[in-house]
């Protein structure tokens, strides 16, 4: 009876405490207070409590303990109710914000360092794409001047450079975790590295490469061979050859081309590999060969002894007449041109050395200086033909060496004017006796006509005899006339011709008698001059005859 009793106080207790609750919560019926309420549940319960058994204190016990459980699960499920709710707000509102980026990237992103926090995959193609389109490149070239470089610079604008590497950030937005947008609130990043595939135009690029400043005309040295040339020295010199800055463009360009593939920002191109070349250069064979053998014969040396004590030379300035150039640039030596110039050389000598000569100038008394014909060459006359022969011969052995002309006539033997001698101006016809360089005697005198004219030059006195025979005879050998002369003074060199007097002229003497009545060759005085000439004058006494 007693668990009964139990459980029947535990329905009164439970429906007294349903009743609390209600109470406690909710307002009663009938518009009566809740004072009122309060105070008839006190009575009743004092009533049951006034008429129950000893159990009575326990049962109160347990109604108590079961009031607090009940409010203990309520609070429970209050606040479970509560956190659920929390927690649900909390996902739903982190998943609206979620939400917001399934186009956007997530906080805290990076794409090859560009913070794309908040970006359209869109938009970071575009800032990837400014960075990739603000591309150029610039080649370093060698310039026109020794030691200059160039620098051009090809923008990418001007080759279509355009950036193609989208596919990839839409690659990353697609992928990625927009549910981990609150990760960067505790400092985590998202860092991604893409490709910056860009394309340009192939035909732009070389038509850019090509246009280039550095490589147009008047900027561009094409290179030179080396080649042989005659200096104002007169030696044979190899002129360097000239590697200029052409550049070739078949070496250089792919250079170039891979440079912009790999997005480099420049390009070194002054490698000599990569600039045309001359063919030959100052160390080819053949040049250094020619210019060497060429030289050996311009290098020769020789020297001349003149008459006179003094010396001139035969050098490369006459022995460089003998080198000739071919069609192939190199120059060679001609014997045949050396034998010319020698010839020449010694033609334009002699002029200065030779003195032999037949003539002498003579002060005359009456017409100054006239030239005398001796009749017998003296003096110096160079061998030309000789002396050519040996020059040839020694240029031709490149043998410097010091020798002597050649000579046909070497003679210091000529005629020369004593102070003592006869003077005959047949042109004058008139005579003088010189002694010791003083005039002593001087006369008219008639001389040969035109047709039997006495000789010129120089001679002497051969003979003088007294009662001297003069004849002339015809072809068939008869006399044709024959006359003495009283003073007969015969000139050595003039046959048959002399001084002498001759009476029948009278005092007719000078002027222009011999020119139509002349003798037959000899110098016709009157008596008187005869004797005085006689007697002035011996044998061997010089002579000096002109007209």
């Amino acid at each position: 009876m007693l668990n009964h009793n139990i459980y029947d106080n535990n329905k009164v207790n439970a429906r007294r405490s349903r009743r609390v609750a209600v109470a406690d919560g909710v307002p009663v019926s009938g518009g009566r207070s809740s004072a009122g309420n309060r105070a008839r549940f006190a009575a009743a319960a004092d009533a049951v409590n006034a008429g129950g058994s000893a159990s009575g204190t326990s049962a109160s016990r347990t109604k108590s303990g079961g009031r607090a459980s009940k409010r203990g699960g309520i609070l429970f499920r209050i606040s479970l109710a509560l956190v659920s709710a929390l927690i649900l707000g909390s996902v739903i509102a982190y998943c609206v914000i979620a939400n917001q980026f399934k186009d956007k990237f997530i906080p805290g992103t990076y794409v090859n360092g560009i913070e794309a926090s908040n970006l359209t995959a869109d938009e970071v193609k575009e800032r990837i794409r400014a960075i990739v389109e603000d591309y150029s490149i610039t080649l370093t070239t060698v310039g026109a001047n020794n030691g200059e470089t160039v620098a051009s610079v090809i923008d990418g604008s001007s080759i279509g450079y355009t950036y193609t590497g989208g596919a990839e950030v839409d690659a990353l937005m697609e992928n990625q975790n927009r549910f981990a947008w609150a990760s960067s609130v505790f400092g985590k990043t998202n860092e991604y590295t893409v490709s910056q595939k860009a394309e340009y135009d192939a035909d732009m690029l070389s038509s850019a490469f090509s246009s280039l400043p550095a490589f147009q005309e008047g900027r561009q040295v094409q290179p030179s061979n080396a080649y042989l040339a005659l200096t104002s020295e007169n030696a044979v010199s190899i002129v360097p050859a000239v590697n200029g800055n052409a550049i070739n463009s078949d070496a250089a360009y792919p250079l170039v081309v891979a440079a912009v593939d790999a997005r480099e920002s420049s390009v070194d191109l002054t490698d000599s590999s990569l600039y045309k070349t001359p063919d030959i250069t100052e160390d080819n064979e053949a040049l250094v060969a020619s210019a060497n053998e060429v030289n050996s014969y311009l290098d020769t040396v020789i020297t001349l002894n003149l008459p006179n004590g003094s010396t001139t030379t035969f050098d490369r300035s006459n022995i460089v007449h003998a080198v000739v150039r071919g069609d192939d640039g190199l120059y060679t030596f001609s014997s045949d041109l050396l034998q010319s110039e020698a010839t020449a050389f010694m033609a334009d000598l002699a002029i200065d050395v030779d003195t032999a000569t037949s003539y002498i100038s003579f002060q005359s008394t009456l017409r100054g200086t006239v030239q005398i014909d001796t009749g017998d060459e003296s003096g110096i006359a160079v061998n030309r033909s000789a002396t050519v022969a040996k020059l040839v011969e020694a240029v031709n052995a490149r043998a410097t060496q010091t020798m002597d002309l050649e000579y046909s006539m070497y003679s210091d033997a000529a005629k020369g004017i004593s102070d003592s001698y006869i003077e005959l101006d047949i042109q004058n016809q008139h005579l003088f006796v010189y002694k010791n360089g003083t005039c002593v005697f001087d006369c008219d005198v008639v001389t040969g006509k035109p047709s039997t004219p006495t000789k010129t030059g120089i001679s002497h006195v051969l003979d003088k005899i007294e009662y001297y025979e003069m004849a002339a005879f015809k072809p068939d050998g008869s006399k044709d006339y024959s006359t003495i002369a009283r003073y007969w003074m015969g000139i050595a060199d003039f046959p048959g011709q002399g001084f002498h007097d001759m009476p029948s002229r009278g005092d007719a003497f000078g002027g222009t008698i011999y020119k139509t009545a002349g003798s037959h060759g000899c110098v016709n005085l009157s008596s008187a001059n005869a004797k005085k000439l006689w007697d002035t004058i011996e044998v061997g006494y010089q002579v000096i005859s002109f007209d």
